[in-house]
């Protein structure tokens, strides 16, 4: 069990094709990962609130502001990386640690969730945090292969590349549950999906 374990979530020939600190590095990624993805379960089903989820059927207009989010989120995170992409090669641990920072800790998703506080401001508060966490996946896709480049030893890069999605995919699985469960817990309290939005963003 524990030889495919290995098979599936670290690169071929571990311990000895990656470089040192590789563990660390995956297990601090995986409880990351595991805390944004409940996030954004939570952050989503507070937006889906504020159209109206709570009270039966989306009406025409909470339907069209939620596409229209996404657009103007869209739009922005293409006029921000316009400005600042050049800088991704030459500051690149800075800004992905700063990915987790606007994705993770405070706006993007913490936004997300205030729109049920303020549902007139919806369209406005959805878009600034779809586009600052556009901006966070592009910062971060952009700048990962930073890390995972420290780490060849065998001229194996897609292998570690690989390995660090399935560790992804698995730790985003778990997220997922974690997000579910708490939404079931909390309702529509907003009190408590900021509270438990804080502790998760803490762990990151």
């Amino acid at each position: 069990m524990s030889k495919q374990l290995q098979n599936t979530f670290l690169p071929s020939g571990y311990p000895g094709s990656v470089g040192p600190h590789y563990l660390q590095y995956s297990l601090w990624q995986a409880v990351t990962n595991v805390a944004t993805t409940a996030n954004g379960v939570l952050a989503s089903t507070f937006l889906l609130y504020a159209v109206g989820l709570g009270a039966g059927a989306i009406p025409t207009a909470g339907a069209l502001n939620w596409v229209l989010k996404d657009g103007l989120g869209q739009l922005g995170t293409l006029l921000f990386a316009k400005a600042i992409a050049h800088n991704f090669d030459i500051h690149s641990k800075s800004w992905y640690f700063l990915s987790f920072v606007l994705l993770s800790s405070a706006t993007g998703e913490c936004m997300e969730i205030a729109t049920i506080l303020v549902p007139n401001a919806f369209l406005v508060l959805g878009s600034c945090a779809n586009m600052i966490k556009g901006l966070s996946w592009m910062a971060g896709g952009s700048t990962r292969s930073v890390f995972n480049l420290s780490f060849v030893r065998d001229n194996n890069i897609a292998d570690i590349t690989a390995k660090n999605t399935s560790q992804y995919i698995f730790a985003s699985l778990f997220g997922t549950a974690l997000g579910v469960s708490i939404c079931a817990y909390i309702g529509q309290s907003a009190p408590l999906a900021l509270t438990s939005f804080s502790l998760l963003a803490a762990v990151v």
